[in-house]
């Protein structure tokens, strides 16, 4: 009797989702072995993200690469057994930075983008830094209330004679974010009241800290 082989069927290609599925049960950790200075914090930069993730796209078939396009870094997971089949995240870049910081910027991007589609957490904190040190500092510097028009009033901790916000008519202390920082309360007081504070001993029971304060 003559044996015949029954020609094997050619396997089913995975589609992309059951691939990014696998990629997902791997539960593949990423350290945060780079320290963020200005934040104080870990992050897992980009050559640590790649050196886990690459292997495992290459045995499950997935393919990843990003383009900058338009002000904008593109990231896309694709299906190379269908090349129609992908995923993308894009993060914008922007266009007035310095050429030393583009490239930290781009590579923030990579890593911004991986991390959303593959739901990685890279990090503790932001760490584009480099990119967005200007914006940092104009958000920490305080306001310039000299313009304002002074009112007859005086702030009861420190001193400082209060301002008038020409949006609202009120009055308020030109420290008062730092008064809000440290908890303490604070109030306006007329001139009168301020000297009789001032020459008062510190008292042994001060205000509890934590008032509301308004921001101005």
């Amino acid at each position: 009797m003559e044996n015949t082989k029954t020609a094997d069927k050619p396997k089913k290609s995975k589609t992309l989702y059951q691939k990014l599925f696998e990629l997902q049960n791997k539960c593949l950790t990423f350290a945060k072995s780079a320290d963020n200075p200005f934040f104080h914090s870990k992050y897992t930069p980009l050559d640590e993200i790649l050196k886990t993730l690459n292997p495992a796209l290459k045995e499950i078939g997935l393919l990843i690469y990003h383009r900058t396009r338009k002000s904008k870094v593109i990231t896309r997971i694709m299906n190379p057994d269908n090349p129609a089949e992908f995923i993308a995240s894009s993060f914008p870049i922007k266009e007035d930075l310095e050429p030393q910081k583009i490239g930290s910027a781009i590579t923030y991007a990579k890593r911004y983008n991986i991390g959303q589609l593959l739901n990685i957490i890279t990090d503790e904190d932001d760490d584009a830094n480099s990119s967005s040190e200007e914006n940092t500092k104009k958000a920490e510097a305080p306001k310039d209330y000299s313009g304002l028009t002074k009112d007859k009033k005086f702030c009861d901790v420190c001193g400082e004679q209060g301002v008038i916000n020409p949006k609202t008519g009120k009055s308020f202390c030109p420290k008062w974010k730092e008064h809000s920082e440290k908890g303490e309360r604070w109030d306006l007081v007329d001139e009168n009241t301020k000297k009789f504070l001032s020459d008062m001993p510190p008292s042994d029971h001060p205000e509890p800290a934590g008032k509301k304060v308004k921001h101005y």
